[in-house]
Formats: structure tokens, C-alpha cells, sequence
């Protein structure tokens, strides 16, 4: 097998994701979940409120639930870090942990912990905004740099909104491309996305450190696969992963 990792137009299945990251080394990556906590979707369409706790639909729910699968292939088997921001608590200033205040602890054991944390952090703060990045950018840095040690960290981030300020954002994830921090990013809802895209290509980065995909799009693959649609997921969460490591390498980020 080639040494030359494929690039992601070119990693089409599951397996071929799983044969590449074989090929990097089987590097674990560390977990982060940062979840939007703003109403940006409910002012697009008021009755479409993509945070229903009971729907087991709730795109945040769907998304948790299968990446947990990928635990001992793609992710590292240990604390999964959680957060939000948007709330009314957060607002565009900070990151709270996902259950706050209740409990300030972002760290959870489990996959099934972090689910009620968010379950949990939605009973006691209110849909607020804006969307901004910035402080989860800073935030995922800190995680690598003080829990990680070497070892790399994906940041899952799920948002129902688009970006507020593209330069000051922009900023900030480039900045965080000199640590070994892979940011997928995952629009829910009916949003058009449109700044969000343009991280895909932001220039002035030491990798590509920021992946967008809408989950609506990924949503139907999944209903059409429906055999492993947590592998459908993956695959399209994960597929720039195996470049990312080699980039990361050959900047000497890992």
C-alpha cells in the first residue's frame, strides 16, 4: 500500500478512511464537542427548533450517538470534552461547559454522559446568540494544550447558524492551525451557511485545520445507507483526517 495518503475526494467508503488512518499510524485523536446554543435556526423558521431533547431526530443528539461508534478506530478511548456556546449564559464572550452551572466539569467519562449533559445544559440556560467561533477556537487550544499532551485533538462542532464575523473568526483558526487541532464543523437546520464555507479554503493556515459539512445533506446519504448510517456519518466527518495528520507531520505540529 502507498505510503501517500489519499486526499478526501478520494476516500469514498468507510473502509478506505479506516485503511488510511491505518496508514498514518492509527493516530487517536482526543474529542471535543462544542455545541451552538443560539436560536439561529428558529429565526429562519420558528417552528423548526433543531433542539428538541424527546425528538429522536435532534440532529446534536444523532450526531453524538454515532461518533461514539468510532471510539477505538478514529477517537481516543477517554474523557470526551464538552461545551457550548451561544447560550444566554455564554453569549459571544466565553464557552461554557455543557452542563453549566450545575456542573463545571467539561470532561465526561462516557459518550451517554456527555448526551445528558447536553440534555442537561439546555434545561438551565436560554437559546440566545450570536454564532461566533472565536471563543471555541480558543477554547479547543486550551484542551489540546493543557489535556492532550501529543496527542491531537478533533473538535466537533455543531451549529444551527451561520457566523456572525468571518475576519475575527478567521483570525482565531488560523491561529489555532499551529497546534494539532482538526475543527469539523456541522451546520443543522435549514441555514444557508454561506460565510461558514469559506473556512474551508481560508488562506494564511499551517494545514487545513477546518472542515464544513451540512448535516442535511449528509442526512439523506445516512437514510440511503441505512445498513451503518453511523459509518455514512463518519466517513464524512473524518475523511480529511488522514491528510490532516500528514500536514500536521510535516509542519512538525506532531
Amino acid at each position: 500500500m502507498s505510503k501517500v495518503p489519499l486526499t478526501e475526494d478520494k476516500i469514498n467508503t468507510y473502509s478506505q478512511l479506516m485503511r488510511q488512518m491505518q496508514l498514518m499510524g492509527q493516530i487517536p485523536f482526543r474529542t471535543m464537542f462544542a455545541l451552538d446554543f443560539s436560536l439561529s435556526n428558529s429565526w429562519i423558521e420558528p417552528k423548526n427548533i433543531v433542539h428538541n431533547p424527546t425528538s429522536d431526530k435532534n440532529p446534536y443528539k444523532v450526531i453524538m450517538q454515532y461518533t461514539q461508534t468510532q471510539v477505538g478506530r478514529v477517537l481516543k478511548n477517554s474523557p470526551v470534552f464538552g461545551y457550548r456556546f451561544g447560550c444566554k449564559h455564554s453569549e459571544d464572550v466565553k464557552c461554557c461547559p455543557l452542563a453549566f452551572p450545575e456542573n463545571q466539569n467539561a470532561q465526561f467519562e462516557t459518550f451517554d454522559a456527555l448526551i445528558e449533559g447536553y440534555k442537561s445544559g439546555l434545561k438551565q440556560t436560554t437559546l440566545f446568540g450570536p454564532t461566533i467561533l472565536t471563543q471555541v477556537f480558543k477554547e479547543a487550544i486550551q484542551v489540546q494544550t493543557e489535556y492532550c499532551k501529543k496527542d491531537p485533538l478533533v473538535c466537533i462542532i455543531v451549529t444551527d447558524g451561520d457566523i456572525d464575523d468571518v475576519e475575527i473568526d478567521g483570525e482565531m483558526l488560523i491561529q489555532a492551525s499551529k497546534y494539532p487541532i482538526c475543527f469539523v464543523c456541522i451546520g443543522v437546520g435549514n441555514g444557508q451557511f454561506t460565510k461558514m464555507k469559506l473556512f474551508d479554503d481560508l488562506k494564511g493556515r499551517k494545514f487545513d485545520n477546518f472542515q464544513f459539512l451540512q448535516y442535511n445533506e449528509v442526512e439523506r446519504k445516512m437514510e440511503f445507507k441505512c445498513e451503518r448510517p453511523d459509518q455514512t456519518l463518519a466517513l464524512e466527518m473524518f475523511k480529511e483526517l488522514p491528510a490532516a495528520i500528514q500536514k500536521m507531520k510535516k509542519a512538525g505540529i506532531i
